[in-house]
């Protein structure tokens, strides 16, 4: 399996010091992203054959693309890599909680140009650099959407800060809190005559749950072969536990499912047997 195609400055034990460093003020994350910023605040990446560029405009978008995926053996790579090697030429994919559109963007290359990626990314932030990653990679195959996908019609609100964890909630907590729709993944697949996918990624922070639930009749399709879901156990609501997220794929005709741990979260890789 290949390996990103970034200098191994970005991937030093030096560099990651200095990341836990300078991070610990605004200050200092300015510093941060001066000092280490690469020409043009363009990354490229290379997984599977693929290369795809990206905007690292900023601190959050500079560690996310360097530390996050050259973290001790790579593990974010081979996430990537398992997804991107289950897409067909012509593919229909999801990538819901596309955040800056890391995997948005093999995806619609390893799909081509018959094939489709639908993102679902309410964050405003993201979104933004979402879009601006797809011009850099002008690739025309990408949609995008702005709302949350959940099992129930409802306001909710973004929490986090910079570009670390966000999540839903419902009681506003900081500066960068954003308020955002959440609608019911299978009406709105309906709503907008959405194709139904081959792949679907679901990464959003907790939400896990109610994602899976909301998004229940399009997953069960026979269409859908493949979903990759990463979970995080510590974000997950009251109520809600990583069996249930486990037993609800299955449910859904999932019956090859492989977990895949992390350090603070795990990866439900899983096929429907008819099409492996």
């Amino acid at each position: 399996m290949s390996k990103p195609s970034l200098s191994s400055f970005f991937s030093s034990p030096v560099l990651r010091k200095c990341a836990r460093f300078f991070g610990v003020s605004q200050i200092g994350k300015k510093v941060y992203f001066y000092l280490f910023a690469p020409a043009n605040c363009i990354i490229s990446i290379t997984i599977g054959g693929i290369i795809a560029r990206f905007y690292a405009k900023n601190y959050g978008s500079l560690i996310y693309l360097t530390k996050t995926i050259y973290r001790k053996e790579a593990e974010e790579i081979e996430v990537i890599a398992t997804l991107i090697d289950a897409v067909k030429e012509g593919d229909i994919c999801y990538d819901i909680g596309a955040f800056i559109g890391l995997h948005a963007i093999f995806l619609s290359k390893k799909a081509g140009e018959n094939g489709k990626v639908v993102s679902f990314e309410p964050y405003s932030l993201h979104r933004h650099a979402l879009q601006d990653n797809i011009m850099l990679n002008n690739v025309k195959n990408i949609s995008v959407i702005d709302v949350a996908l959940g099992n129930k019609t409802e306001t909710g609100l973004i929490t986090g800060d910079d570009f670390t964890i966000h999540t839903i909630s419902y009681a506003k907590q900081g500066p960068l809190d954003e308020r955002v729709t959440v609608v019911i993944g299978d009406d709105l697949v309906k709503e907008k005559h959405l194709p139904l996918p081959n792949v679907v990624k679901i990464d959003v922070d907790g939400f896990e749950y109610a994602t899976l639930k909301g998004l229940e009749n399009t997953l069960k399709n026979p269409t859908c072969r493949f979903l990759s879901c990463e979970v995080h156990p510590f974000l997950l609501p009251a109520g809600v536990t990583q069996e249930m997220i486990i037993d609800l794929v299955k449910s859904f005709g999932f019956s090859n499912v492989k977990i895949y741990n992390l350090k603070d979260v795990f990866h439900i890789f899983c096929k429907k047997f008819t099409f492996c």
